[in-house]
């Protein structure tokens, strides 16, 4: 499948769920001073048509792809492509993510609800973000550690165009993780991680010269494959 079909898709399955979910799904915590706002929800249609987003984003059928050395990948083609990445796993998972903090607020109140608004805070509160934010890591680090293993691109560098090579190196585990960990750990720093790239002439993030891989863009073959 092309990438317009697949992006409007993806798009026309987010629209489907907005529209019959009633309540967003997902968490806030913030406490400034001495206040304090906790929101959380989700729904059992949420969760069941996350399961079908990601089922149709990580398998829909996509054109087999090769290189095209003649175009250097933009820095924004590739902030474009994060966030659909981001999209692409958060979606699915938002509402199941959010369950662990409404089973340990309904552990505290005796009756569970599938949402609720508190302006004050919890000795658990702690234990109910952690359960529910670190699957978002795990996620992430898996959805780009299947892609580099299996030398394709993510949904969202596939729509705009480009993927990560490795320089006719193989893509261990060990490389993979550390390529993943230099991404994760510079983009905390985004502003000079950007600088650096656009002054290099092949526009490589800094994560992408400490392993070796670049982005390169690519043109369709007629062949499809599986994500």
């Amino acid at each position: 499948m092309k990438r317009l079909p697949i992006f409007f898709s993806i798009v026309a399955i987010y629209v489907l769920i907005n529209f019959l979910v009633s309540e967003p799904s997902g968490f806030n915590f913030q406490c400034k001073n001495d206040e304090c706002r906790y929101i959380a929800s989700s729904s059992i249609n949420g969760i069941i048509f996350g399961f079908i987003l990601g089922i149709t984003v990580f398998f829909i059928p996509r054109k087999k792809i090769e290189i095209d050395n003649t175009s250097i990948v933009g820095i924004f083609r590739r902030i474009g492509a994060m966030y659909i990445n981001l999209f692409v796993v958060m979606a699915p998972i938002a509402a199941i993510i959010t369950m662990p903090i409404l089973l340990i607020e309904a552990w505290h109140t005796g009756e569970f609800q599938w949402s609720f608004y508190r302006e004050f805070s919890r000795s658990t509160d702690w234990l109910a973000g952690a359960l529910s934010t670190l699957p978002v890591f795990v996620a992430i680090i898996y959805y780009y550690f299947k892609s580099l293993k299996k030398n394709s691109p993510t949904i969202g560098q596939y729509l705009m165009g480009y993927y990560i090579t490795g320089n006719d190196e193989e893509w261990t585990t060990k490389r993979a993780m550390k390529r993943i960990g230099w991404t994760m750990l510079t983009m905390c720093i985004w502003p000079v991680t950007i600088i650096i790239a656009l002054r290099n002439p092949q526009k490589a993030f800094w994560f992408d010269l400490k392993t070796n891989s670049l982005a390169a863009r690519f043109d369709y073959t007629q062949d499809t494959k599986k994500s």
